[in-house]
């Protein structure tokens, strides 16, 4: 089978711009439109004017391991959105330095990456951001698996009744734990996050995600609620495509065998992270514990908990990777 290759030895960032025909000379003549990334390459994409002049820019570092384009006669939309999808980076902030510079602010999450600025010209003249990262080769025969840490930013999921533990918090802790884990024990698996801070991210971003690394198995991870019992403290797994069975009895079993309980539910369910997820061998969301009862806030919010968790859920990759042939 052909495996994703998610990360090539440039990670790179792109920026588009397009010409807006200020009548005032002085007016910038270049606006920020859009700043993505793809799973192949992160790239700072620049449309120049009709008259394809170079743009003046600047950049450096910042202390907290942050870098920046300064991109001047330009000016930036406010409302561009940016999910992180990079092991090197945890942040993009965009906004307008003075009237006529926009300012790109890369917020690494490690010392010591030193980025370069290329120019490039031509029909689509661009920028390119670029920093040594992990070679695409070493990559390309290693199982590929994306965690899905529900929630985060503005949306908190479950609240628990008594702590007021959010569920944000309690689902990147664990996909973090479960990350370590898997890095320390499985050198022939690369592990990818959706999220790796309190950012928002909707389920079609996180979907599309998916759809861009194409991972061999998809797991996201929450934690459930319910108003009708505070007692409820089981395990749910739930999934879509007949694909994904096999891997959610796997995740099932595994994880109520390590949280030492009695029943796990399996259910199918056309949540949009799970339908038609273009993961190779299954995907699934993991509703390991009900924060909305006061025994399962409490279990919770205990580091320990937490752990088991992630442990459970190390095991059960483990055991499925015995069943496919990768």
């Amino acid at each position: 089978m052909k495996h994703c290759c998610f990360i090539l030895l440039n990670c790179c960032i792109i920026i588009l711009l397009f010409s807006t025909g200020f009548a005032s000379a002085n007016a910038p003549k270049n606006i920020i439109k859009k700043v993505w990334y793809s799973n192949d390459a992160v790239t700072v994409t620049i449309d120049l004017p009709p008259q394809g002049q170079k743009p003046r820019f600047s950049c450096s570092t910042l202390p907290g391991n942050r870098f920046y384009i300064d991109i001047e006669n330009s000016t930036i939309i406010n409302s561009l959105d940016i999910p992180i999808n990079l092991d090197d980076v945890a942040q993009i902030r965009r906004g307008q330095f003075d009237q006529t510079t926009a300012r790109i602010v890369i917020q690494f999450n490690k010392s010591g990456i030193t980025p370069h600025v290329k120019y490039v010209g031509g029909e689509s003249p661009k920028l390119i951001v670029s920093w040594e990262g992990s070679s695409a080769k070493a990559q390309q025969k290693k199982f590929t698996i994306l965690i899905d840490p529900g929630h985060g930013g503005r949306d908190d999921g479950a609240i628990g009744p008594v702590k007021n533990l959010k569920e944000k918090y309690v689902t990147l802790d664990i996909a973090l734990k479960l990350e370590k884990e898997l890095t320390a024990k499985r050198k022939d698996i690369n592990v990818v996050l959706t999220r790796r801070s309190d950012i928002f991210m909707d389920p079609q971003t996180r979907r599309r995600i998916s759809e861009q690394i194409k991972p061999d198995i998809f797991i996201s991870i929450h934690v459930n609620s319910s108003s009708a019992s505070d007692k409820l403290n089981q395990t749910e797994i739930y999934y879509y495509d007949p694909k994904s069975k096999p891997l959610a009895n796997v995740v099932r079993d595994e994880l109520i065998n390590q949280l030492n309980r009695q029943e796990g539910q399996i259910r199918r369910t056309p949540y949009v992270v799970v339908y038609k997820n273009p993961a190779a061998y299954g995907s699934v969301l993991v509703e390991s514990c009900y924060i909305s009862s006061t025994r399962g806030e409490e279990k919770l919010s205990q580091d320990s908990y937490r752990k088991e968790i992630a442990k459970g859920l190390f095991n059960s990759i483990n055991l499925f990777l015995k069943s496919v042939d990768y």
